[in-house]
Formats: C-alpha cells, structure tokens, sequence
C-alpha cells in the first residue's frame, strides 16, 4: 500500500470519527467523579459514568414511568449540560432518582470477577 493509500484511509477514519463525535465533544468531557451503576433490564446493569450516559438512559426510559421525579432530574441534566447546573449535583440527583425508581445497584468500584484469581510465582495460585 503506498502512502497516498494510507492517507486516504485515514483521512476516511478520520472523518467518520468527528462525523460520528460532531456536537457531542463538549458532553462527553462531563465525565462523573464515580459512575452510578443501574438496572438496565431484567438481566443486565447500565454503568452510567458521564453526563451524556444519564442523558440517553433517561430518554429512553419508558413513557409510562415518567413521572414528576424523572421530569426533574432530566431537566436537571439539561441544566448540567448548559452549565448552569453542577455536574457533581446532577450525578448525585440522578443516583437518588435512579434508588427511589427501584433501579439503583450498589457495586464495588471494580467487581470481583474484572481482578481475577491472585497468584503467587509462576502463575499458581497463592
């Protein structure tokens, strides 16, 4: 492959990757200080680690659930988005919705199974 090739290719890469990000860059700087894990199913749970995670969990939360408290912490959400709300507060509300809605899951900050087995030398178990 000549360079021309490779610079067309990541040109491409290059391209789709803004197109995909474009508007969104200043969201996904909102990182939480710590994520809120939730219920996102019957067998599945959500990590919830940035402002724009909160955002796409509640708008599509079903419309039968929306209630005067999933009103509230969407628009707190928006306000965070904007600025004229705290990220840290918003996280916090989002975590107190998320346990009154019965979602909230208390999880170490790394589950068990991601450490693995602790060894001693030469990889047996200690």
């Amino acid at each position: 492959m000549n360079d021309n090739a490779r610079e067309l290719i990541f040109s491409a890469c290059e391209f789709t990757r803004l197109t995909r990000t474009a508007g969104r860059d200043e969201v996904n700087d909102k990182l939480f200080d710590s994520p809120v894990f939730v219920k996102g199913g019957s067998f599945t749970i959500v990590e919830i680690a940035s402002l724009r995670d909160a955002i796409d969990f509640l708008e599509d939360w079903p419309v039968e659930l929306q209630n005067v408290p999933y009103e509230t912490i969407l628009r707190a959400c928006y306000s965070a988005l904007d600025g004229s709300h705290s990220l840290s507060s918003a996280r916090d509300n989002f975590a107190k919705w998320a346990k009154g809605a019965n979602i909230l899951e208390d999880l170490p900050s790394v589950p068990a199974w991601m450490t693995g087995p602790k060894s001693g030398p030469g990889g047996v178990l200690a």
